[in-house]
């Protein structure tokens, strides 16, 4: 199953590009993609807490089951004023 990951901001910085297409063989979770990605790119982990999470277009929460060519955003905190 392909799954297609967008990121901005710190996320892009730490994984040092804006996004890719990861396969999974059988089914995916929102928990299977946080360990595939904190797996290639550790320092993800100090902030994976802080992410808003968005699949097609909407945010969710932690029980999320993905499909073929979902998209998913990971979204950082954003300050400013």
């Amino acid at each position: 199953m392909k799954i297609r990951v967008k990121t901005f901001a710190q996320v892009s910085d730490i994984i040092g590009k804006e996004g890719e297409v990861l396969d999974f063989q059988g089914e995916a979770s929102l928990e299977t993609l946080k360990s595939s990605l904190i797996q290639r790119y550790p320092k993800l982990a100090d902030l994976w807490s802080s992410l808003a999470i968005a699949v097609n277009g909407q945010i969710v929460d932690n029980n999320v089951s993905f499909k073929e060519d979902d998209e998913v955003v990971l979204i950082p905190p954003v300050s400013g004023g």
